[in-house]
């Protein structure tokens, strides 16, 4: 008589949705420009991919191969997308 829904509060074996709501986009070209600063102690990456107006902000200890990276080197960058002129990249693969 007592049957719990796996959604139900109270049950300690209810499960969340695996798959959180994401607005994470990715982009795959050649690497057109590619500048750095060190912002509060941290290297941070400024990347322009082939077809996209904007760059992409990453740090280097986010993603330790940007450091290596050169223009013409074809990569995949992973973002969220907004209405900035500067993006923010979860990851940089390439």
């Amino acid at each position: 008589d007592e049957i719990k829904e796996a959604t139900d509060n109270n049950n300690p074996d209810a499960q969340t949705d695996p798959k959180p709501a994401s607005n994470e986009k990715t982009i795959t070209g050649k690497v057109t420009d590619i500048r750095s600063a060190v912002i509060d102690g941290d290297s941070i990456y400024f990347i322009r991919v082939e077809g996209s107006k904007k760059y992409f902000r990453i740090p280097a200890k986010q993603a330790e191969s940007v450091v290596i990276l050169n223009v013409g080197d074809e990569i995949t960058v992973t973002y969220v997308k907004s209405g900035d002129a500067i993006l923010d990249a979860s990851k940089v693969e390439g």
